[in-house]
């Protein structure tokens, strides 16, 4: 069984305009290339961690690695 992601965005306005892009992709009337434009300009950046960031990330949350794997 898969989860998906939830989706974090820059803001609740960002947010609507997304969900607006979305329905507009699925029925086909916008196209993939500006899907993902709307995809760079409403949702957050991902900033990769160093191992020490992940580290004290598991720690304070109190998890191991083992515990985070799906089953």
């Amino acid at each position: 069984m898969t989860t998906k992601a939830k989706k974090k965005f820059r803001s609740t306005i960002a947010d609507a305009a997304h969900e607006t892009a979305s329905g507009l992709h699925r029925i086909g009337l916008l196209d993939a290339k500006t899907m993902r434009e709307f995809d760079a300009a409403c949702l957050t950046t991902i900033e990769p961690l160093t191992g020490e960031q992940i580290l004290g990330l598991r720690e304070r949350e109190g998890v191991s690695q083992g515990s985070s794997t799906a089953c």
